[in-house]
């Protein structure tokens, strides 16, 4: 009980500034990520990411399968058989929970660190205009160690990210980012 009781008087002594600096360390530098995660609408459950430096990625979706190898992009949807083949742009691609965290997480100001009933909110601003992302709030357990979500907000929409099954910096093969298109599959290539 003691242990206990020492957890949570250093957690509620961490400031905003301490809290960011330890996530920061702790992800710095990343090189890869796994998470099972949910949309917190409900819309989206129990999938799956893999991602690593590179623009690799792999996401299972409950009705598609979206690969990338960095170069080329296959978004694979089961019920239909078929397969959308297109070239990775990175100025199309947009925010996603892999490239929040290779390369938006470290720069970003801390604004409040709030306590709720078992987590805390790290509440973040972009203060760089040029960039998509304008604020992020992260969901992290009750000893702020551990980021068990992520809402992020641009100036078109809100994301927010329930994640499970969190890991970095696990060793992940280059083979995983391959897609091999299932027999009788329809490929529809859009690359030029």
């Amino acid at each position: 009980m003691s242990f206990c009781l020492l957890s949570y008087i250093a957690a509620a002594q961490q400031t905003k500034e301490s809290v960011y600096k330890q996530l920061v360390t702790k992800h710095s530098p990343i090189t890869s990520i796994s998470a099972t995660f949910d949309a917190a609408d409900g819309s989206i459950n129990n999938c799956y990411l893999q991602a690593k430096v590179g623009n690799k990625y792999v996401i299972n979706l409950d009705n598609r399968v979206i690969v990338s190898d960095g170069k080329t992009i296959w978004n694979y949807a089961p019920a239909r058989k078929n397969v959308v083949i297109s070239e990775y742009i990175p100025e199309i691609a947009g925010i996603t929970l892999d490239k929040f965290f290779f390369e938006v997480i470290g720069n970003l100001t801390p604004v409040s660190l709030t306590k709720n009933a078992n987590s805390y909110i790290l509440s973040l601003i972009n203060t760089d205009k040029t960039q998509e992302i304008k604020s992020v709030n992260l969901i992290l357990n009750s000893k702020c160690n551990t980021i068990n979500g992520v809402e992020i907000t641009t100036a078109g929409n809100t994301q927010k990210w329930l994640l499970k099954n969190y890991k970095i910096n696990k060793p992940i093969a280059d083979k995983v980012f391959t897609f091999k298109t299932p027999d009788n599959t329809e490929v529809i290539d859009m690359r030029k």
